[in-house]
């Protein structure tokens, strides 16, 4: 029509009793909605903060006494510059993140880092974990799963950080330095 305001009407059948909805739309909307894509548009522009690690990097729920730093990060950060994207997961490892459990997440974040974006590694407690064999490494496999985080950001062109293990604060020694190597 050539009113400013146009009417449409929605139907939709659930089960028996059939949902009318009515919406207006204006043309200052429709204008607005084109706004909003260009905005989109550029900050899908921005480069990414990837986080790989375990419970002390994931985000927690809001209910959960344990919180990981990543769920903080990026309120440290300009977000019309970097986003972050947290696909760290509690109990996983290097090894996990490498050739087990979390593969499919290291895959992913493979097939989306791009040149200029940035890459934490925050890893080491659970390679040393006695509780889960599957995520248990060795020194030298710690070693080579580190390198192999590095050899794929160096091929992307991500800036690569890595994050020192966090001990455990227990009263064994043994523990603590076992869990830190």
């Amino acid at each position: 029509t050539d009113d400013a305001y146009s009417s449409l009407s929605v139907e939709q059948d659930k089960g028996d009793k059939t949902v009318a909805e009515s919406l207006l739309v204006a043309e200052v909307r429709t204008e607005l909605l084109h706004r909003v894509e260009r905005k989109t548009a550029a900050l899908d522009e921005r480069k990414t903060l990837w986080l790989i690690g375990d419970s002390i990097t994931c985000n927690c729920s809001a209910s959960s006494t344990t919180k990981g730093w990543g769920m903080y990060i990026g309120e440290w950060l300009d977000d019309t510059r970097i986003k972050v994207c947290n696909m760290a997961r509690a109990g996983l490892s290097t090894q996990s993140f490498i050739h087990t459990d979390g593969l499919a997440i290291w895959s992913h974040v493979c097939r989306k880092m791009k040149a200029g974006d940035y890459l934490i590694v925050s890893l080491g407690i659970n390679d040393c974990s006695s509780s889960a064999p599957e995520r248990r490494t060795s020194l030298e496999q710690y070693t080579e799963n580190l390198e192999a985080f590095a050899d794929e950001a160096h091929r992307r062109g991500v800036t690569l950080l890595f994050v020192t293990s966090t001990v455990t604060v227990e009263n064994n020694p043994v523990v603590n330095f076992r869990r830190a190597y």
